[in-house]
């Protein structure tokens, strides 16, 4: 008979157990066992998956660090990353090329190459930053991968066991925004160093992200650890969900709470628009400029 792999988790000690069962025996379970399950938050119908990712093997550690120390050290190392980061910005500003980079008329084997860069660093520095963040605790992450958020933003995640512990789950967000100042480091020090357009781009995409990774109307890491931190972690969903209801009039002003939630999805729709216009507008004026030479 055909097994199936399950993972139950508790989400405040951030632990999980896998468990194989037959069809009969999951036919059961989703009929009598599941609410009960997830009334005690042991289950997740995103926690079902076929294996354990082999990054758990590779990463881990006999002594897991406490989720307060953890804390304490990731806001002193986003705060020297900040300072770093802005005096590197500050060094290297006056070389970068970024007229030409503005105007696209930079050679298109070197921007892919930039992009590549990029990536690699996205992919090896930002994203392993979460997996270590996560294996410090304890945490199991169960996938390292790539979508395109809102059907259009390429991005790379990392995917972890379902957790109610608010601080850990900030510290892992928050982990990405250090590497992301980290990065700017780096590559504002490579630039100053060899002088080479390459950097530039490199380091003007990585500022690009790095600024953004800081906005709260996305659900960016900041977002993510600072709501995490004052126990909203579904303030985003709630508001925009508020704010449809509200203008579809299913929805009235009962809370003050209620309010929050409107400026916020108002001032999200409000920059998702600007985006949405600003990059239609320069794709727009990029061919242009190639048509006419």
């Amino acid at each position: 008979m055909k097994q199936i792999e399950f993972f139950l988790s508790d989400r405040e000690a951030c632990k999980g157990y896998y468990i194989h069962l037959n069809n009969n025996t999951v036919e059961s379970l989703t009929e009598n066992r599941i609410e009960s399950l997830a009334a005690l938050g042991l289950y997740d119908n995103e926690a079902i998956y076929k294996k354990p990712h082999f990054i758990n093997r590779i990463i881990k550690f006999s002594n897991p660090i406490s989720e307060k120390t953890l804390f304490t050290i990731s806001i002193l190392l986003m705060l020297f990353g900040i300072l770093g980061a802005t005096l590197s910005i500050w060094n290297s500003w006056p070389m970068i090329e970024i007229n030409g980079i503005a105007n696209f008329n930079v050679d298109g084997f070197v921007f892919i190459k930039s992009m590549l860069i990029f990536l690699m660093g996205i992919i090896s520095v930002h994203e392993m930053a979460h997996v270590l963040s996560a294996r410090l605790q304890n945490i199991e992450v169960f996938t390292i991968s790539f979508k395109l958020k809102y059907y259009f933003i390429p991005i790379f995640y990392v995917k972890i066991v379902p957790t109610g512990n608010n601080l850990k789950r900030a510290n892992i967000a928050f982990a990405g925004n250090v590497a992301d100042s980290f990065l700017i480091i780096i590559y504002s020090s490579m630039f100053i160093v060899t002088g080479d357009l390459i950097w530039s781009i490199v380091l003007t995409l990585q500022i690009i992200m790095g600024v953004f990774n800081y906005n709260i109307l996305f659900p960016t890491d900041f977002y993510i650890g600072f709501f995490s931190l004052i126990k909203k972690t579904d303030f985003r969903v709630q508001s925009i969900n508020f704010t449809n209801h509200f203008f579809t009039r299913r929805s009235a002003f009962h809370k003050k709470i209620h309010l929050y939630y409107l400026i916020y999805g108002i001032l999200f729709y409000g920059m998702f628009i600007l985006f949405l216009v600003t990059t239609g507008l320069n794709i727009t004026y990029w061919i242009i400029r190639g048509v006419n030479g």
